[in-house]
């Protein structure tokens, strides 16, 4: 009885770090993608594991493309991100992004969020930038914001288009609610084996602070982008709260 207890407490520990290392390695996770040429992807498929294995939810982050917005063209960014079916039978949450960016300067010019819990009233946010006079409005309160605020999705959008060959520092304002962000760090070129070659990736290492100095929700994040498809991000590891969760790509379409 001893050995068979054995036997499965020596199994589950196996398959934790072998679902650890899949999750969190990056050249592992580069090994399935890299299969698959992804410079035309518009969407990208993302999994969520708390502690690095215990499965979270899924997101999934689209590029619109070109639109209307306001009489305006903009770009339109999309993301929807929900609970996996393990954390949905105690706790179901889905979240919902729209990000619309000023082609000329790459800074939003307005974002929408809404978020679904369970057991919870839907809440909306909208968020409309004055990117010239350093203002924001939501909800009908207008908010003091630092030069070329983004939002989360927009950052995202401008991480990507951050020339890593001729910089190696990384500086942007946040700023979805009401307290005003910075998210800052350093980026390095690496080179991974990855199926018998070597990728080219960048790793950046960013702490997300409150300009203010408020020592409250604050964050790090690493963050491992695959430089030669477009520059995707393809692993996140964040840490908030003390909570590691991390965030790797599964498909590019």
């Amino acid at each position: 009885m001893r050995r068979i207890i054995f036997a499965i407490f020596a199994l589950a520990i196996a398959m934790f770090l072998l679902s650890s290392k899949m999750n969190n390695d990056p050249a592992a996770i580069l090994s399935a993608l890299s299969k698959k040429n992804a410079s035309g992807s518009t969407e990208l498929k993302y999994k969520l594991y708390l502690l690095g294995v215990v499965p979270a939810g899924e997101a999934l982050l689209t590029d619109k493309g070109e639109v209307e917005f306001n009489g305006k063209k903009v770009y339109h960014l999309h993301a929807v991100a929900e609970s996996s079916r393990i954390f949905s039978l105690f706790f179901h949450g889905r979240a919902q992004m729209d990000s619309y960016i000023d082609p000329a300067t790459m800074l939003p010019v307005a974002f929408m969020q809404k978020i679904s819990l369970s057991g919870k009233p839907d809440t909306e946010k909208e968020v409309t930038y004055d990117q010239v006079h350093n203002v924001m409005t939501s909800a009908g309160i207008k908010r003091e914001i630092l030069p070329r605020t983004h939002d989360a999705l927009s950052l995202v959008f401008s991480l990507r288009s951050v020339d890593f060959s001729a910089t190696d520092t990384i500086e942007f304002n946040v700023n979805t609610n009401q307290k005003n962000y910075i998210l800052s760090g350093n980026a390095q070129k690496k080179e991974l084996p990855v199926n018998h070659g070597i990728i080219e990736v960048v790793q950046a290492k960013v702490q997300i602070k409150r300009r203010d100095g408020n020592p409250y929700h604050q964050s790090s994040v690493e963050m491992f982008v695959w430089e030669a498809n477009k520059k995707i991000p393809f692993l996140i590891k964040i840490s908030a709260n003390g909570i590691p969760i991390t965030v790797k790509l599964v498909e590019a379409r």
